[in-house]
Order: C-alpha cells, then structure tokens, then sequence
C-alpha cells in the first residue's frame, strides 16, 4: 500500500511478449486507473516488457524480494530482474592519496546504489573502475555501474514505449597523485600510527617516535590519513601519568581510616593498659589479703613470718595480671 491508500496487484501477462502488468486498488475503486489502449482496448498498465530474446508467453508467478526488487521468467528460459531505478551511487572507505605509476587500489572501497525508492543496496562487486597506472596529472577515478539492460518508458493513456536502454550509472573519487617516494614516507607514518596498539605507560617512546616521523613530513603531513589516532594516544598517554581526581580521594580516604584505627588502637590501648592495672590491683588487692591471712596462719604454724611467704604470693599476683591482660589482648585482636 502506497502513501495514497492504494494497493497494488503486479502480474504477468501471457501474450507474446509476457511483459509485467499491474493495478492499483482501494475502496470506492470500481475501474482500471491509468488504463492504456492497446490494440484498440483499454488495459492495465505495463510496467515491463520483455523484448527480443525474452519476449514470450509467460504463466510464473512474480517474487518480490525486500528492495522491491520482482524476478520473472518466461518461455524464453530467462530469469529477469525487474527493478527500481538508480538514482546514484556512493562510495565509502575510498582511498584518495595514491601512488604514481600504480593503479587505484579498490580493496577496502565500498560502492552502494541509490534506488528511487529510496533503497541503498551494495552493489561493490558489481562495478568497474579504470585499472590504468595513475600519473601526477590524474585528479579523480571513475566508478561505474551497469546495472540494467532496458526498460520501459511509460506513455500516458498509450502503450509504452519498450526496449528503452539504460545508461550505465557513474560516480568520482577525488585523488592525489604522491611521487612514490612521498606516497611511502606517508605510509611509513601511518603505519608507525596503526602500530600503537592499546596505549600504556610503555607506549611514551613509540608515540613520541610517531610524533617526530609525523611532524618531520613538512607539507606532506595533510596526507596522514590517521592523524587522529595519533593525537588520541597523546591524549591518553598523559591521563595515564595524571592521577585521577578519583584515586587522590580514594588515597585521602586510606588516610582517614588509617588515622582513625590508629586512633582506635591508641584508645584500646589505654583501656587495655587500664583494665590490666585495675585487674592487677584489684588480683593484688585480693590476693595481698589472702597472702596475709596464710601468713599469719604460717607464722603461727613456724612461730615467725616468713619473708618468702609475700614473695611468694607476688610471683602469683603478677602471673594472674599477665593472663588477664593477655585476655584483652586477643579480645581487642577479634575486633
């Protein structure tokens, strides 16, 4: 269905010529639009047909492909493609620094055709371009595209005209001829470029080898067709050596933390020394007590105090405050 709300119906006509025919329909629609007469009777319109060796009687079906494109046979045997005009070409990935003496060199180069119906279809191996040794005077390359072999011209009211031939479809790629010595010291600094490769620390020699090759080409430098590489290795090159704003503040937060558990540590540390003093006075306290009491039972026992007796007990008393503040040492550890 087109923008008008018509839909249309294609189909082969089995005559002698076995052209392509078709009507247009929608709603309210009761009779053939944009008839022809032909041999004195109102027809449908043609849309192709079929001329010396493919002209013949034809009963296939039509196949259509997504571009619009409809394929056909008839008795002739052939297999036609009935297609959209071409309106252009364009070309992508064209190289336009060339060396004198050598032919255009078309392994990367891309060519679509524009259709009318506003399809972009690759038509690359179907294309021809000047394969001749290019000189200094040489500022563009032609590339075509023969594409069709005939058509009909739509007469209105009247039958066609048939058999009207196709001009072959051409386009331009604009050039400059380099002497070869120059075309290679350009693509030596190309290479040196595509050779970077993901760019490190270890890179800084190589990009500053590309950057002295590249800045040593005088006026031959806007034939560099990778200069924008170079540049972005620099560019990256020194966001390596540049700590980020990210990583300093990671950095100033490290230092906090670390600030922060040296102050914790000093803190457990004082409570630690406290806790181990006031369990040791209070061990000391106790067990000075006891130690008084089993010596006055000893010295009622020998008949006099015995100086070891609060040796004795003080070798218990500090055995006692090392085990507690060994606890609070490996409490403090858990944490």
């Amino acid at each position: 269905m087109n923008e008008n709300g018509y839909n249309y119906v294609y189909f082969s006509e089995n005559a002698s010529a076995g052209a392509i025919r078709y009507v247009k329909d929608k709603k309210g629609v009761t009779e053939v639009l944009d008839a022809q007469i032909v041999n004195g009777k109102k027809t449908a319109p043609s849309l192709f047909t079929p001329t010396g060796a493919q002209a013949q009687y034809a009963i296939a079906d039509l196949v259509a492909d997504e571009n619009g494109t409809i394929y056909f046979k008839n008795d002739s045997g052939y297999i036609m493609a009935v297609g959209s005009e071409v309106e252009k070409l364009v070309t992508e990935n064209a190289k336009t620094v060339c060396k004198e003496g050598e032919a255009y060199d078309a392994s990367d180069l891309k060519v679509y055709a524009v259709l009318k119906n506003g399809v972009k279809k690759d038509v690359t191996d179907y294309v021809t371009i000047d394969d001749t040794a290019l000189t200094a005077d040489d500022d563009f390359v032609t590339v075509t595209y023969k594409y069709g072999m005939y058509r009909d011209k739509t007469k209105e009211g009247a039958a066609n005209t048939t058999g009207v031939a196709v001009s072959p479809v051409e386009t331009t790629i604009n050039v400059t001829v380099l002497a070869a010595e120059n075309y290679d010291s350009v693509k030596a600094v190309e290479k040196l470029i595509s050779d970077l490769g993901e760019i490190t620390l270890d890179s800084e020699n190589d990009i500053k080898a590309a950057r002295a090759a590249y800045d040593a080409l005088g006026d031959l430098k806007e034939y560099v067709g990778n200069v924008d590489a170079l540049t972005a290795a620099e560019k990256k090159l020194e966001e390596l050596k540049t700590p980020s704003s990210s990583s300093e503040a990671e950095n100033s937060v490290s230092s906090s933390d670390v600030s922060s558990e040296s102050t914790v540590s000093s803190a457990n540390s004082e409570d630690t020394s406290s806790a181990t003093s006031s369990a040791a006075e209070s061990v000391s306290s106790a067990d000075t007590s006891k130690a008084a009491d089993s010596s006055s039972k000893t010295a009622n026992n020998a008949g006099a105090a015995n100086p070891n007796t609060g040796a004795t007990a003080g070798v218990c008393v500090a055995g006692l405050a090392l085990l507690i503040s060994g606890a609070l040492t490996v409490s403090r550890k858990r944490k």
